[in-house]
C-alpha cells in the first residue's frame, strides 16, 4: 500500500487507499468506491492506482467490461499485440 500511497496526490484514490489498507489488514471484507463492501477475493485491484473495486467498478475504472474483453471488435482480433494472449501450455 506505501508504494501506491507515494505515487499519488489525488485526494480521492488517497482516501480509497487508506481506508481500504485498513480494512486489508483487519481482514475483513473490502469496502468499493461505490460504498458496497465485498470479500478480498471478489475485488478488483488496479496495477496504476492501487485501488480496490468490485466488478461493477472495476468495468468502469478500466474502461472495458468483460463482455467487451470476450467479443473484441474484428481489427483487434487481426492483430496479434492486441488480440488475447493465449495460455501457456501447462508442462508435465
Amino acid at each position: 500500500m506505501d508504494y501506491y500511497l507515494k505515487r499519488t496526490e489525488n485526494p480521492l484514490i488517497l482516501k480509497d487507499l487508506k481506508r481500504q489498507g485498513l480494512e486489508v489488514n483487519k481482514g475483513k471484507e473490502i469496502t468499493c468506491r461505490c460504498e458496497k463492501t465485498f470479500p478480498i477475493q471478489d475485488m478488483y485491484r488496479c496495477l496504476y492506482c492501487g485501488v480496490y473495486f468490485c466488478l461493477e467498478c472495476a468495468e468502469k475504472h478500466f474502461g472495458q467490461s468483460r463482455e467487451d474483453y470476450d467479443n473484441p471488435p474484428a481489427h483487434v482480433e487481426s492483430n496479434p499485440i492486441l488480440a488475447h494472449p493465449l495460455p501457456s501450455p501447462v508442462q508435465t
